[in-house]
């Protein structure tokens, strides 16, 4: 549903005019909005809607992005009222600067936009470790029941020898870190080609839907995932961002061993989520299987 002009009129906006409907989001509705020569986001959040590991308050997401002293992070618009969320029934909705440009969406990015996306990737960080954090923290573990592992069994898209094979590397593995020594801090815990964003020679950072207090390595571990993958791990790609990214933050031996294990969980983490969807044809899941077994490849090679 278009936005209303109650749920406009609430924002400082002379004359607002709804362009299209973003189609990347699923959770938020997003709007790109003109008011004049200004182009905004538009977005109505679910009511209760929470997010990450641990979750997070919607709230507190516009504060983080509001404080960010960084380039090219879309920064939350206030309303007359000098609020970040309007609480306009039936939902609450925020309005975002606008950031131009063009994701990775359909293609994956070369090398040197690897090293502008990890720039980008390890200054936020940086900048976010300035937030405090909200929430305790549980480690990223992955557990199957007896009836998920006997549905990947009987799955036809899962190859469940490959999966069972990953589920056990990760036990054994995860037994071996030293996880005290992993930093912990607020996190994008989303970075992925399609919230990068390529612009003026620069790389943009979208969507922090899923920012939470967590482990570096891990949002670290999902962004090389993303980015890394298309056959095969390209080792290449993850070396050069590594090293990059290290310019900013450097990680130590353990947060270094971890890396495998925890894309391994997260993308155990998608095939256990898959499971509850209905469709047995689900093209998400084609590529899903397609990382574990790009990462199984590297399992010898515990540090990247």
């Amino acid at each position: 549903m278009k936005p209303t002009k109650k749920e406009l009129s609430a924002w400082k906006l002379k004359n607002p005019k709804i362009i299209k409907r973003f189609t990347e989001g699923v959770e938020n509705e997003s709007y790109l909005i003109y008011d004049g020569d200004k182009k905004y986001v538009f977005r109505r959040i679910k009511e209760g809607w929470n997010i990450g590991i641990p979750k997070m308050k919607k709230d507190d997401i516009f504060k983080v992005l509001e404080k960010l002293s960084v380039e090219s992070v879309p920064r939350p618009t206030r309303t007359k009222k000098k609020e970040l969320i309007n609480p306009t029934k039936p939902r609450r909705t925020a309005l975002l600067e606008y950031i131009p440009g063009r994701t990775f969406k359909k293609r994956f990015p070369n090398l040197r936009e690897i090293e502008l996306i990890a720039d980008s990737h390890s200054g936020l960080t940086k900048n976010l470790k300035k937030i405090k954090p909200i929430s305790k923290f549980d480690n990223p573990r992955i557990f199957l029941s007896k009836e998920e592992l006997n549905k990947i069994r009987r799955h036809k898209q899962i190859n469940h020898k490959l999966t069972l094979q990953a589920y056990n590397f990760v036990k054994f593995e995860y037994k071996k870190i030293n996880w005290v020594k992993l930093k912990k801090q607020i996190v994008h815990n989303d970075i992925q080609k399609e919230n990068a964003i390529i612009f003026n020679k620069r790389i943009g950072i979208i969507d922090f839907d899923d920012l939470a207090y967590g482990y570096v390595a891990y949002d670290l571990s999902k962004a090389l995932l993303s980015l890394c993958i298309t056959k095969k791990f390209d080792t290449k790609k993850a070396s050069r961002y590594l090293e990059i990214y290290q310019k900013r933050i450097r990680l130590n031996n353990e947060e270094k061993k971890a890396l495998l294990i925890l894309m391994i969980t997260w993308v155990l983490w998608k095939i256990k989520e898959s499971l509850l969807e209905k469709s047995e044809e689900l093209p998400s899941l084609k590529n899903t299987m397609k990382e574990l077994r790009a990462l199984m490849k590297l399992k010898s090679k515990i540090c990247l």
